[in-house]
């Protein structure tokens, strides 16, 4: 209740800009709807927003641009549909009836992440069809949809990198 409050304090006068950290932090679905509808209606009144979240997924929902920090060190940045095409179609979504571990191991397979209604397979190279190939003739394909990679994604993949360079700079080696 107590950020609510704050939320409508902070937005009551129509500020030109509004500076929010973790908005969504603690509040139930219905709440955070109306935060987010409240926001999408003072961004088409011209406000500029600016909120930090560790929560990729608000942010694609919600932002247009999009600034990336890992360890203190700005990582990325720029309009998110330019962020998301810099790292190319290279995960598929692919909802399916069966015993799906085997797709782990099929060449140009990358990684795997199960969500158990579905699984997300980030792949490498011209891998595409013989992935969809192989899938559609061991199991019961419901979906199977090509998309950029997530912010969660890129961020989590950008993080790594970063961590190496700093590592790398200090002169450590890590396996």
């Amino acid at each position: 209740m107590a950020q609510k409050l704050q939320f409508v304090t902070t937005v009551l006068h129509e500020p030109d800009i509004v500076i929010l950290d973790e908005i969504f932090s603690g509040l139930d679905p219905i709440n955070i709807e109306v935060v987010k509808d409240a926001l999408l209606e003072l961004k088409r009144k011209g406000t500029t927003i600016l909120f930090s979240t560790h929560v990729m997924e608000q942010a694609e929902k919600l932002c247009d641009f999009v600034c990336m920090i890992s360890r203190g060190r700005k990582v990325l940045d720029g309009k998110i549909a330019d962020v998301k095409s810099r790292f190319g179609r290279n995960t598929v979504q692919m909802s399916f009836e069966g015993d799906g571990r085997f797709v782990q191991s099929l060449p140009g397979v990358k990684q795997v992440i199960d969500f158990n209604n579905y699984v997300e397979i980030q792949l490498t190279g011209e891998s595409l069809p013989r992935t969809a190939e192989s899938a559609v003739e061991r199991l019961q394909v419901s979906r199977f949809e090509v998309m950029a990679p997530s912010l969660y994604d890129i961020f989590i993949e950008q993080a790594k990198i970063d961590r190496t360079e700093l590592h790398a700079e200090k002169g450590e080696h890590h396996a």
